[in-house]
């Protein structure tokens, strides 16, 4: 027994001695993936405090991907998303740091 778990951890019980409720497992499906956001394009701002990143999103029932921009603190924190249109990508720090260019429709 390993300490600090209480005897329910040995059973599989919960911590009041009941059973807990156990989701089925099953193979992953096609729909699962899609439903998955997808993270790509990280781009280091020139303090090194922040990192740029866009993040994909698919939509099987409307046969869309859109990808939106997101920043987040490096030495942690809260992400927060920055863009909201129809699609931005290819987000890109300004040499100072202080202004985010990015592609929209393929337009910069």
């Amino acid at each position: 027994m390993v300490a600090g778990l209480g005897a329910g951890a040995a059973t599989g019980q919960g911590a009041a001695g009941t059973a807990g409720p156990v989701a089925a497992k099953r193979p992953m499906t096609f729909a699962d993936m899609m439903a998955m956001k997808r993270v790509s394009d990280p781009q280091i701002s020139p303090s090194g405090r922040w990192v740029l990143f866009s993040v994909t999103e698919v939509s099987l029932e409307k046969n869309t991907k859109v990808n939106h921009l997101w920043v987040a603190p490096i030495a942690g924190g809260a992400e927060r998303q920055i863009t909201f249109g129809d699609g931005e990508a290819s987000g890109r720090f300004s040499p100072d740091g202080k202004w985010v260019s990015i592609s929209m429709k393929g337009q910069i």
